[in-house]
């Protein structure tokens, strides 16, 4: 993938490197993942858990992205710099959130839920709370359930990169890692399907193990962009996002998390679907759903969807054990939007801007912000 120009000690790209830039549509894309997961969680979209899913795909594809164009143009991969940028981009609302988180559970969870806070909240901290969800190993505090996603992705981004570096190292182009990962998410898939006959439900969809194949199918297409062979299907952009989105839409209305068949294969479906819905907007990004997805609402809304995902458990259990009306249902999503549009401006924004003046990539601050 690179060579070295000796005589001047540069080091160059054999082919010239694929730049993403800043696509508004994927931040539209991420507004219409939280909030699908917020629609579950009010009682309105019975599929809304597959936001997750779509989340994943993204986070594999823009995080992927951001790795390979640093190693194309500067020949390396700084460690240091992604596990920073990682840290000032997700910690701080996080940890904001876990005090909140804990003191709603001393003042209003169950005997069990607060004998086992300090677990969980050192779970949660250090991204392991998939686990204990998985085994069953302690009692979660409502509030904090949801972190179970952010843990996965973090397990998986405390290694990637550094097995990233090695297999540069050993001169895998992109090519060949774009089939390796597209195995590897095929493995997955497929052991989540053979666990499912004889393991409960909650380790075959909490464990690390059985979900990794989102995040792998996005990093997939990350090595495909960069290999240069997303471009030959340029003319079947806007129909993948229309193929994609009505697959997502069928399930966003009909399936259910907790259907045998949605986790042996449905998951897996929902997955291919939000690639190809990815790969369509960044391929045709003048297609009229791409369009629609970079207007400034949207684009609004996936700027702050990380702290939407982590705060609006608060605003929903607010009304535990209430029936959700209409009324309640507004009120929990305007809650949501209040905490994390608070969040975005008292806590993360001070922390992104310190992120910007790391070792700079060739993307966009805007790029650099939104992958999560």
């Amino acid at each position: 993938m690179l060579q070295r120009n000796h005589q001047y000690g540069k080091v160059t790209a054999l082919n010239p490197p694929f730049r993403l830039g800043y696509r508004p549509a994927l931040d539209g894309l991420r507004a219409l993942a939280v909030l699908a997961v917020i629609g579950l969680h009010i009682g309105v979209i019975p599929g809304g858990y597959i936001g997750v899913d779509v989340f994943f795909v993204l986070s594999g594809f823009l995080i992927t992205s951001l790795l390979l164009t640093e190693h194309a143009t500067t020949g390396s991969i700084s460690l240091r710099d992604f596990y920073r940028r990682r840290a000032l981009r997700l910690a701080p609302a996080l940890v904001a959130y876990l005090m909140v988180g804990s003191l709603a559970t001393i003042a209003g969870g169950t005997t069990a839920q607060r004998h086992d806070l300090p677990l969980v909240a050192l779970s949660v901290a250090t991204y392991w709370t998939n686990w204990g969800e998985a085994l069953g190993a302690w009692n979660t505090s409502a509030v904090f359930q949801h972190c179970w996603s952010l843990a996965i992705e973090e397990q998986f981004y405390l290694v990637w990169p550094v097995v990233l570096v090695w297999l540069s190292a050993r001169r895998v182009d992109v090519r060949r890692l774009a089939i390796m990962l597209a195995g590897g998410a095929l493995l997955v898939a497929g052991w989540r399907a053979v666990l499912s006959f004889g393991s409960s439900q909650d380790r075959v969809y909490f464990g690390t193990d059985t979900r990794l194949d989102p995040i792998l199918i996005g990093c997939t297409i990350a090595a495909l962009a960069h290999g240069g062979i997303l471009g030959r299907a340029r003319r079947f952009g806007a129909a993948a996002v229309v193929v994609g989105g009505a697959v997502l839409a069928g399930v966003l209305a009909w399936g259910h998390a907790d259907d045998d068949v949605m986790i042996r294969i449905g998951l897996s479906v929902v997955a291919l679907s939000a690639a190809l819905i990815v790969v369509g907007l960044i391929l045709c990004p003048d297609q009229p759903i791409a369009r629609i997805l970079s207007t400034r609402p949207f684009v609004a809304v996936g700027r702050i969807s990380y702290g939407l995902y982590l705060w609006h458990i608060l605003a929903v259990r607010m009304f535990n054990g209430q029936e959700f009306t209409a009324l309640t249902q507004l009120a929990v999503v305007a809650l949501s939007f209040a905490l994390a549009l608070g969040s975005y401006v008292i806590i993360e924004r001070p922390f992104l801007a310190m992120k910007g003046r790391l070792r700079e990539t060739p993307i966009s601050p805007e790029m650099a912000a939104s992958t999560s």
